[in-house]
């Protein structure tokens, strides 16, 4: 099993990532998952509830990176989370009925919106496993 080191070691090597450096800490973010190296301490956090706020992963997502390593970890923890997205967004349209009787209702436009979430998620899973 690898260490966080070696993780974080992996991250910047990986291309992909982009760097996040500050004059304070150095980190590295790839397909929602951002690494933070402080000197003292070797962090992991995901975006995926909101986007806009970082969430610390739970601690069976770290063993995963320690057993696998960085990107690969990053594509397997991404694709789940996709899947997720989409049984979600699924949910939403069976929640809002059949089409016909979103025509009557006005949610034929919700529908296609959720519909075009997915197709968005969809893309974005074709990328990661290229």
């Amino acid at each position: 099993m690898k260490s966080l080191n070696d993780v974080w070691e992996e991250a910047l090597q990986d291309r992909t990532a982009s760097n996040l450096n500050t004059p304070y800490v150095q980190a590295r973010m790839n397909l929602g998952y951002k690494i933070i190296n402080s000197g003292i301490s070797i962090r992991i956090f995901e975006t995926f509830n909101r986007p806009d706020f970082y969430t610390e992963i739970p601690p069976s997502d770290y063993k995963l990176f320690r057993e696998n390593g960085w990107l690969p970890t990053v594509f397997e923890l991404s694709l789940l989370r996709c899947g997720d997205q989409i049984n979600k967004l699924n949910s939403q349209i069976e929640a809002k009925g059949d089409i016909e009787s979103a025509y009557s209702k006005g949610k034929l436009q919700d529908i296609e919106a959720v519909h075009k979430k997915i197709q968005s998620i969809l893309k974005r899973k074709q990328t990661i496993n290229q």
